[in-house]
């Protein structure tokens, strides 16, 4: 599978908000056949600009979200239905109906073209475990996360640079973490997931095992090396030395919304 370009990733994104992950549903949804939806999701090819232009003239889709990557990508509809979702106290580790002990009393009206049973929302504050919040998020916001992993298998793009729920495990359990997931790519192979966040001081020895390994082959990269060139994997082996190999089968949801003075 080819890299996608950042409009056929925001493409994807709209394929799991409107259809549910469906590219049948959604090609009829923009008028177009099955196959060409196929291509633009699997890389093969771009989306021109009829296509590009019936996917802006579907009611809720964010126009200049589609063009630009800012704001949101569907737009609220005043009176579109709404349904209710669940805010969570915790950050759950699977399907929201499986963990209603970890809900509030309280629900979100979410509006028909982002619902999903299989989403619940979750304070920013209760998300990160002693970690510093990202600058981006407030401790009063509100998180829409996606507990579905259906979609992901296939396409592995729509996590690039996504806040994920990540699941670890440690000598004391199972532990839930909200991290921000980047997608790496190497020639001729499948994308690679990597959890780029602090480090966990729970994290069992194999990871630390892992780690340790990433940090000696840093420290015996090749002499002939440019000065300049080892003096920058120099700063940057902190950072690489933190790049965590995550299946997909640990990632128990992803951030698909932000809602702020909710």
């Amino acid at each position: 599978m080819k890299k996608l370009s950042p409009k056929s990733q925001r493409i994807i994104i709209l394929i799991d908000l409107i259809s549910n992950g469906s590219q049948r549903k959604f090609s009829r949804e923009v008028g177009c056949s099955h196959s060409v939806i196929a291509k633009i999701a699997n890389g093969q090819q771009e989306a021109g600009k009829e296509i590009l232009s019936r996917i802006a003239a579907i009611t809720s889709v964010n126009q200049k979200w589609l063009e630009t990557g800012f704001g949101e990508p569907l737009l609220f509809q005043p009176s579109e239905e709404r349904f209710l979702i669940p805010i969570s106290n915790a950050l759950l580790p699977g399907l929201p109906s499986r963990h209603k002990a970890l809900h509030t009393t309280q629900n979100l009206a979410l509006p028909a073209s982002i619902y999903q049973p299989t989403r619940y929302a979750i304070e920013a504050i209760n998300c990160f475990q002693g970690e510093p919040m990202p600058a981006v998020i407030l401790p009063q916001d509100l998180l829409i996360i996606e507990t579905a992993i259906t979609h992901w298998r296939s396409n592995l793009q729509v996590l690039e640079q996504k806040y994920a729920v990540i699941l670890t495990h440690s000598a004391a359990g199972k532990l839930l973490k909200l991290e921000l997931l980047t997608v790496k790519h190497k020639a001729d192979e499948l994308p690679l997931i990597y959890s780029v966040g602090n480090e966990n001081p729970d994290q069992n020895l194999q990871d630390k095992n892992e780690k340790l390994r990433r940090r000696i082959e840093l420290e015996n990269r090749p002499s002939h090396q440019s000065k300049s060139r080892n003096q920058n994997q120099t700063e940057n082996s902190y950072s690489e030395d933190l790049l965590i190999p995550i299946d997909v089968k640990q990632i128990a949801g992803t951030v698909i919304q932000l809602i702020r003075n909710y």
